[in-house]
């Protein structure tokens, strides 16, 4: 009998260091990020202007810019929210809601909505030319916007 219990402990023991091992590795998340960007393109030297991010939950859009932009103050990029006049670059994302009910022209979370996926594009403004995207493909809880952002902006400042 004591046999059976210490392999069952052990094989407890095994199992959850397999399913924490997410926790242990703080940028586990960054292997779902897809980074494309132009050769030799550096947005630190340039003005970004990033707006709300479309969502068909414009406050999950909302609060996944806010935490793009708060991710990016601190790292010599130069943050021009909302002016896209005086703006060298564009930061545009789109955030996709799944498992949700339509209502009108938006979905609300019903049960177990979540985030699909998030992409990210920087745009050149006067030749429309996209020089980076970035690319998040891992489905995340709609409570886990602020994270997400958090990886998208790891994501931009990757290779810079």
């Amino acid at each position: 009998m004591k046999v059976k219990y210490s392999m069952c402990a052990a094989l407890s023991l095994v199992v959850s260091l397999l399913f924490s091992c997410t926790t242990l590795d703080p940028d586990w998340h960054m292997r779902y990020v897809k980074i494309y960007s132009a050769q030799g393109f550096n947005i630190k030297n340039y003005r970004l202007a990033i707006g709300p991010f479309k969502c068909q939950i414009p406050e999950i859009g909302q609060m996944v810019s806010d935490s793009v932009v708060g991710n990016l103050l601190n790292s010599g990029f130069t943050i021009i929210e909302n002016c896209e006049t005086s703006a060298d670059y564009l930061l545009t994302a789109n955030i996709v809601i799944a498992g949700g009910v339509a209502r009108k022209v938006r979905v609300e979370p019903v049960g177990k909505s979540y985030i699909a996926s998030a992409t990210c594009k920087i745009i050149n403004p006067n030749s429309k030319k996209i020089v980076k995207t970035v690319i998040f493909g891992k489905a995340v809880n709609l409570h886990d916007a602020v994270e997400l952002g958090e990886v998208l902006a790891k994501g931009i400042k990757r290779e810079q």
